[in-house]
């Protein structure tokens, strides 16, 4: 399978839906890296999305539609959590080049992709780093943004990226479908951990239509020691639930 036109008309239309003009440059790192997803997913299960328009509009359009939640002319640092094929940060790295964007994952092979990609698109506001969300390899971060896609449960999401986030920053976990228990349960975990729930944005991917949330949440003060919970815990039992 390969890169085609009809994927490339799909990311155009999409970014357009989105309000973005982006130039040809980033557009054509953005089929760079929709082409070298496609070899990966050839050797490794890098990700389950496969079709190039698919790739173009449920991965890299989506990424983008953080815009409709969030303003990122004002951030600096952006932290990618669980960054898995680069995603959401490959893609706003590129569009949002003022941008510095750390994408951490602790799985080592989705890592040295995530590093061969930044380097072949020469995307210098990009750090990939291997490790734990939890582990010595990110301590001292301290992010305007950290954003988590289809990384777990929000109580998760927060417990990992509330600590890597600076006063005043915010966590955005890209969802599915609202869902008002998980939310409900994450409010606790939000204000154990410091943070305040901003807002819940809800949103159609452009082109295809598909339902979305942005849970976005605020720092409002220091996350308390022995945060994050070492090993699983943070996933096998989320707080507030």
């Amino acid at each position: 399978m390969e890169w085609t036109e009809e994927a490339t008309t799909a990311l155009l239309t999409g970014c357009r839906e989105l309000g973005m003009d982006l130039s040809s440059d980033s557009i054509r790192r953005l089929i760079l890296y929709g082409e070298r997803i496609i070899q990966a997913n050839a050797e490794f299960n890098l990700t389950s999305i496969v079709d190039p328009v698919d790739i173009a509009l449920k991965h890299f359009v989506d990424s983008l539609c953080l815009v409709r939640a969030v303003s990122l002319m004002s951030a600096v640092l952006i932290v990618d959590l669980g960054c898995g094929a680069g995603l959401p940060g490959i893609p706003l790295a590129i569009a949002f080049p003022q941008l510095h964007v750390k994408l951490i994952d602790s799985t080592l092979k989705k890592v040295r992709f995530v590093e061969r990609v930044c380097e072949e698109l020469q995307l210098t506001n990009t750090t990939c780093i291997w490790g734990r969300c939890d582990g010595k390899s990110v301590a001292g971060l301290a992010g305007d943004i950290v954003i988590a896609r289809a990384l777990g449960h929000l109580s998760m999401v927060l417990e990992l990226g509330l600590p890597l986030t600076r006063i005043g920053g915010k966590v955005v976990a890209y969802k599915g479908k609202e869902d008002p228990v998980e939310i409900a349960s994450a409010r606790e975990a939000c204000r154990l951990l410091g943070g305040v729930l901003l807002a819940v944005e809800k949103y159609k991917v452009p082109v295809i239509g598909d339902r979305r949330t942005l849970v976005i949440f605020g720092k409002v003060s220091q996350t308390p020691s022995g945060f994050p919970r070492s090993g699983n815990l943070p996933k096998l039992h989320p707080l507030g639930s």
